[in-house]
Formats: structure tokens, C-alpha cells, sequence
């Protein structure tokens, strides 16, 4: 798949369901998978906090 293909089919979700609850593991996994992604000019600048 090209890079137009992936950027047009791409969709932004605002809505989402509040009584489906999202595990404080699966939160944690989540950030710990963002932690180790890269970011511009690798500055890490990125904090996470859950609430």
C-alpha cells in the first residue's frame, strides 16, 4: 500500500464509547508502546500521565 493510499483512508475518531472500560494494564501498555516510539529530532519530550 503507497503512502497516499494509507494517508487518504486515514480517519480521526472523536466519539468513543464511555461504558466500555479500557483496563489500567492495557493503559499501561499502551503508553509503554508510545514511550519506545520515536519522535522528531529524538527529543523524547513526551510525558503521560493517567487520570
Amino acid at each position: 500500500m503507497k503512502i497516499r493510499e494509507l494517508i487518504e483512508k486515514n480517519r480521526t475518531y472523536r466519539r468513543f464509547y464511555q461504558e466500555v472500560e479500557v483496563s489500567m494494564e492495557t493503559l499501561r501498555g499502551l503508553i509503554d508502546l508510545a514511550r519506545l516510539s520515536s519522535t522528531g529530532g529524538n527529543l523524547q519530550s513526551l510525558k503521560f500521565l493517567i487520570s
